[in-house]
């Protein structure tokens, strides 16, 4: 958004349009991140509303799946409604996009990001299964009062312990 802002002189999105003929590749940058808020598999949104969707069902809270399916759709089409408006629709305006070269540096920020969010969307099972690892850990109090207490009570006796470590 701030990459199409600088490029177009504004953030009036009813202003911007053309931006695909002239930067399609904050087009392409701006369409992904857009799908992965509205949760489209099998970018890095889509694995956190299918989190909560599961245990939604599972502990039967289904005003809470159904508002989360509601609140997924209504952010697609706000997305996309934008998307179109920004970079399909006409306008009159010209853009030179090597005028300004600032919004070059916004789109490798974004890109970068991008980058990450696709990482993390199509390499989700380890993620999935390292923080259910660390719930399940969190959960097990007497694991951890033992970890804590055993970490305490190792600190205590090295410092009780006689400089040199050599009995007699």
């Amino acid at each position: 958004g701030g990459a199409a802002a600088v490029l177009t002189g504004g953030d009036v999105i009813t202003r911007m349009g053309n931006l695909w003929r002239d930067a399609p590749w904050l087009g392409v940058l701006f369409l992904v991140q857009a799908l992965s808020l509205a949760g489209v598999p099998p970018l890095s949104g889509f694995w956190g509303k299918l989190l909560i969707l599961k245990v939604g069902v599972e502990q039967g809270h289904y005003l809470l799946v159904t508002a989360v399916i509601v609140a997924s759709i209504l952010t697609l089409f706000s997305m996309l409604h934008i998307w179109n408006q920004a970079f399909w629709q006409e306008s009159d305006r010209d853009i030179e996009p090597s005028r300004n070269r600032r919004w070059r540096a916004l789109l490798a920020v974004g890109g970068g990001l991008t980058a990450i969010s696709l990482v993390l969307g199509l390499g989700a099972e380890g993620g999935l299964r390292l923080s259910s690892r660390a719930a399940e850990s969190l959960l097990d109090r007497e694991a951890y009062a033992r970890a804590v207490f055993d970490f305490h009570g190792k600190q205590s006796a090295a410092k009780e312990a006689p400089a040199g470590g050599h009995g007699s």
